[in-house]
């Protein structure tokens, strides 16, 4: 297993797998549903950050986009629009989805969760996978809040729940196997681990 590996989500684990994902370039997105990908001012900005990624299997580029910045200084004014799009695209690819859920990621840990309940009891079908998949395992790019919080009875309560939705993969609930086991808790730790994205410090 490579530090390259480790630091790209999208495998069946956060960590311990080593698949390679398959990132649609922006030329390949669309919505599946027909036209445009909208949902407000969220989905717009979302749109414009896929199409300007040149590199998008590396995370400094996104971190750094000016609207993604944006989106995570202020996670409060983008997360009702945020949720709308991700609840109404349910043929959102794989780099949209993931787009989107990263610049949610600066969100209180009570109100992502509580959007993470949302689409984890969406009906089958209605919501994109991918979007599933990210929320739950966004990348120790990202975010190590989930697998480091593993002991916390809420956040165990809303992965269980996302393990069950009938949304989820067989490699979702192969990560949360693994953050509800510490297994990714102690190779944050063994690793000394931090994350690349910065939310105002918070994070």
């Amino acid at each position: 297993m490579t530090t390259e590996r480790i630091l790209r989500p999208g495998c069946a684990a956060v960590v311990l797998l080593t698949c390679a994902v398959g990132l649609k370039p922006p030329s390949a997105l669309g919505n599946a549903d027909g036209g445009d990908v909208d949902s407000g001012s969220f989905g717009r900005r979302v749109q414009q950050v896929v199409a300007d990624l040149k590199h998008p299997e590396f995370d400094d580029e996104l971190f750094a986009h000016p609207l993604m910045r944006e989106m995570f200084n202020s996670p409060e004014r983008f997360l009702s629009d945020g949720q709308t799009f991700l609840l109404g695209h349910p043929g959102l690819p794989e780099l949209q989805s993931r787009v989107a859920v990263l610049a949610l990621q600066c969100a209180g840990l009570d109100q992502y969760l509580s959007l993470l309940e949302r689409l984890s009891n969406a009906a089958a079908g209605t919501i994109s996978q991918w979007v599933l998949f990210y929320s739950v395992s966004p990348g120790l790019e990202s975010s190590t809040r989930l697998p480091m919080g593993f002991r916390d009875k809420k956040i165990r309560v809303a992965l269980r729940r996302a393990a069950r939705s009938p949304n989820a993969t067989p490699n979702l609930r192969e990560a949360v196997k693994e953050i509800l086991d510490g297994t990714i808790a102690r190779f944050i730790a063994r690793e000394k681990w931090a994350t690349a994205l910065k939310c105002n410090g918070k994070m």
